[in-house]
């Protein structure tokens, strides 16, 4: 092989590595991090059976920046009250069921938000995903 061949077939290769490593070498958040950047997506969900009592409470994460809220099916299926609290202190009293699989134990709200924070903004800084844009 000669010289020239060579030297184009070890750049090819040093350029392939390290454009593998770099793709699969991001910086790692530390646990703290993760939570500061994550947590305004997160909220608190009440639910009651219709007598004004709190029945239960549970977590949910805004995954759609026009209200969409996944949460535990469990907690929600059969409830006449649901309220939603943000990390903002915002309450949502008007919220919809609009998806639930009672296998998975997952169920999709929404609340009547223009625009809130969603996980997908918060993580979009680390990783090349989805970006979370109003769909209204």
């Amino acid at each position: 092989m000669s010289s020239a061949r060579m030297l184009a077939a070890a750049a090819f290769s040093i350029v392939t590595s390290a454009t593998a490593i770099a793709q699969t070498t991001a910086p790692a958040l530390s646990g703290d991090q993760v939570v500061e950047r994550v947590s305004p997506s997160a909220v608190s969900i009440l639910v009651g059976k219709g007598d004004g009592q709190v029945a239960g409470v549970a977590s949910g994460v805004i995954v759609r920046s026009d209200g969409v809220i996944l949460t535990a099916n469990h907690v929600v299926k059969g409830m006449r009250e649901v309220q939603v609290r943000l990390k903002s202190g915002e309450i949502y009293d008007q919220v919809e069921l609009i998806a639930s699989d009672e296998r998975r134990d997952v169920a999709a709200l929404r609340i009547p938000a223009i625009t809130v924070d969603c996980i997908l903004r918060h993580l979009e800084r680390h990783t090349n995903g989805r970006r979370c844009t109003r769909s209204r």
